[in-house]
């Protein structure tokens, strides 16, 4: 997006089928490229505020609220929810299939040990 574009929230839609999964460039940042691994809909994660722009892939978003720095979100820790959705998700053999059956939810008991993951 040009900057009027992005100062004026202009609808945009993530398309992951082509601008990750068929990109040969963004294919060869898989870890286990070297084996032919590629990036699919079963390994890729799109965080984002808006269900619309993941239209094409709704099964692969983790829907989390735009930050605006307002008062209520600076009193809660939805990063640590949501980092403890990914580390269950990082486990799982299709993130598509456990995203569609257990979607990201702000207060669903997702919560995060932040000690073990700085150092």
């Amino acid at each position: 997006l040009n900057k009027l574009q992005y100062s004026n929230k202009v609808q945009v839609y993530k398309q992951l089928d082509r601008w990750v999964w068929a990109n040969e460039k963004v294919a060869q940042s898989h870890p286990q490229a070297a084996q032919g691994r590629r990036w699919t809909q079963r390994n890729t994660i799109l965080i984002d505020d808006s269900e619309v722009k993941a239209t094409s892939e709704p099964h692969n978003l983790v829907q989390i609220d735009e930050f605006e720095g307002k008062k209520e979100q600076m009193a809660t820790d939805v990063l640590s929810q949501v980092v403890g959705y990914l580390e269950e998700a990082r486990w799982q053999v299709d993130v598509s299939a456990f995203i569609r059956s257990r979607p990201f939810k702000f207060g669903g008991g997702w919560k995060s040990d932040w000690s073990r993951i700085s150092g």
